[in-house]
């Protein structure tokens, strides 16, 4: 943190607290570009698993031996031929969905400031007192869900 961060010299009065911009039509725009590519993402999530799950079943497949029989070192080479290829599956699928998750989570704080900033212009220009107090009570909107 930069010396001219720190909180003394808001406590000491000699900066003030910075107030951070709602730019609403950019935030919009930016959670309308993440649900255009939000099938995309999720479609690549959902082919990783599914190419998972065909892993998974050759692994099985090639580990079901039959009773009294024992399992040739070609079929484990394959086994763990498979259990690799699983893994990097793996790796790419967490890699995706990391990406996912934090993209969801950025756009769910742009919606809460949005949400608080319409919260603020209704009791600014008051707003019909019982939408005001679905705004001030509704889960939704405070964001207790």
């Amino acid at each position: 943190m930069a010396i001219n961060e720190w909180k003394i010299w808001q406590n000491l009065g000699i900066t003030k607290p910075r107030r951070e911009q709602v730019k609403i039509d950019d935030d919009l725009d930016a959670i309308n570009m993440y649900l255009k590519d939000l099938s995309m993402d999720t479609k690549k999530i959902y082919l990783l698993i599914r190419e998972i799950q065909l892993l998974r079943q050759k692994e099985q497949l090639l580990s079901s031996v039959p009773f009294g029989h024992t399992v040739s070192p070609t079929t484990e080479d394959e086994i763990k031929k498979c259990i690799e290829q699983q893994i990097a599956k793996w790796d790419e699928l967490l890699k995706h969905y990391y990406f996912f998750k934090q993209d969801a989570d950025i756009n769910g704080v742009r919606l809460k400031k949005i949400s608080k900033l319409m919260q603020s212009k209704a009791e600014k220009f008051g707003i019909s007192e019982k939408l005001l107090e679905k705004i001030r009570k509704d889960p939704k909107w405070t964001f207790n869900w």
